[in-house]
This record gives structure tokens, sequence and C-alpha cells, in this order.
């Protein structure tokens, strides 16, 4: 698969092979606004669409670093969770003004 696949929303499905799973978690830092949206659709698919605190489906849905990029966190699976607008607001104080 070659970068310009991946910029290609109906080129994305949620069985990205290791390889690219690889680096997209290595990626040091915030990652360029079109790999995160690969990587966000990702672990959406991954987490069925379902908040992993409340089990909400039918609203917006965010995902979340655990530990955040500016504290040491990472952009691997492992650290991301998909969340709902309301369940993530309630963990960062500044998305509480947001709607």
């Amino acid at each position: 698969m070659e970068y310009s696949d991946f910029m290609n929303p109906g080129n994305v499905d949620h069985s990205m092979n290791s390889l690219e799973i690889i680096l997209y978690q290595s990626w040091p830092g915030r990652m360029p606004d079109d790999l995160w949206d690969v990587m966000r659709r990702y672990i959406l698919s991954r987490d069925h669409y379902t908040c992993k605190n409340c089990q909400a489906t039918d609203t917006r849905l965010d995902v979340h670093h655990i530990v955040p990029i500016g504290v040491g966190g990472s952009n691997h699976q492992n650290n991301l969770a998909t969340l709902c607008f309301e369940c993530h607001r309630k963990i960062h104080p500044h998305m509480r003004h947001q709607s």
C-alpha cells in the first residue's frame, strides 16, 4: 500500500497490516492530520464505534490518548481508546466548554 492510498478514505479498513500499525504507533509526537485520521478510523473500528467508558454508540466519538503525547504518551494502539464526546470532555478540562 502506498502513502497516497491512505489519503483516500475509501481505501482504509480496520485490518491494517503489521507494518502499517508499527509505522503509525511509532510516529513521534503529534501526527499530521491525514495520518492521524487513518489511525483514528482504525481505533474507532477496532472499538466497534463504541465508547469504552459508557458504551454509547449513537453520538460523536473521539479517539483519546490515555497518556497524553505531551507527557510521554504515544500513538500506540494500546494508548488509544474510543470515547464519546461527553466522556472525553470530562477527562479534559479544556474541552468542557466545547459542544
